[in-house]
């Protein structure tokens, strides 16, 4: 298995031309993590599975979602409730008389438009608070719930704020003391890094886009190959 995995990742090192990589593979209670290549390419820092945090994209929503299930768990939503009954910050549109419910948001039934606007930013000063981020790009009501299947990383940010509206605390906060600790996740957060934390280096290229999650529910997650096997170890 660890001859596969080193083959299967030197090779893609080649074939993207990425700087590193992490895996993590779960069997049970098997579990293999390794790092590969270089956490900065300018410096001799290797990856390592257990320390180099990497942005997981749209891998986030599993996170997001694991907490929205322990707010069930305790009681406090089930999932076929109105969802516009909990928050307190939004105001969704009431263009059809059936609500959206935690179970539509949890699979992208909602009925949302489909549109790119407001999910990220391009620097890190202009990612706005979530209930901000949330309340004023609210995507039109453009289906029945429950209706059609459409993937909307608005669900995923709604029910972040959702979280913060129904715990009383910061959805970053809750993921953390709800999900990670009790996972021993800790090398795993929403939190965006300190702009000083790593400097920039190199030559920019014009033609590679760099973009920061506006949504963090949905895509901001920051977390290590090791941390990613502790979350399947729990899901599976």
């Amino acid at each position: 298995m660890d001859a596969l995995i080193d083959d299967a990742a030197t090779r893609a090192l080649a074939d993207h031309d990425a700087g590193g990589l992490t895996v993590a593979v779960v069997d049970g209670d098997e579990v293999h993590t390794s790092g590969y290549g270089h956490a900065f390419r300018s410096e001799d820092v290797p990856v390592r599975a257990d320390e180099t945090l990497f942005r997981v994209g749209s891998v986030s929503k599993v996170a997001t979602w694991t907490a929205a299930m322990q707010v069930v768990d305790r009681g406090q939503i089930t999932p076929d409730a109105p969802v516009d009954d909990h928050l307190e910050t939004v105001d969704l549109p009431d263009t059809y008389d059936e609500p959206i419910t935690l179970e539509h948001l949890a699979t992208h039934t909602p009925g949302f438009e489909v549109r790119g606007r407001g999910d990220s930013a391009r620097k890190p000063e202009y990612i706005r608070p979530l209930a901000e981020s949330v309340s004023t790009d609210v995507p039109a009501r453009v289906r029945p719930p429950g209706e059609l299947h459409q993937y909307t990383n608005y669900a995923a940010a709604l029910t972040g704020q959702l979280i913060a509206d129904i715990s009383g605390q910061r959805f970053g906060s809750f993921v953390t003391d709800s999900v990670f600790a009790p996972l021993g996740m800790s090398n795993s957060t929403f939190q965006l890094a300190p702009p000083d934390l790593v400097p920039a280096e190199g030559t920019a290229v014009e033609d590679v886009v760099s973009f920061y999650s506006d949504v963090s529910p949905a895509s901001g997650l920051h977390t290590t190959g090791t941390d990613m096997a502790r979350l399947l170890q729990a899901h599976l």
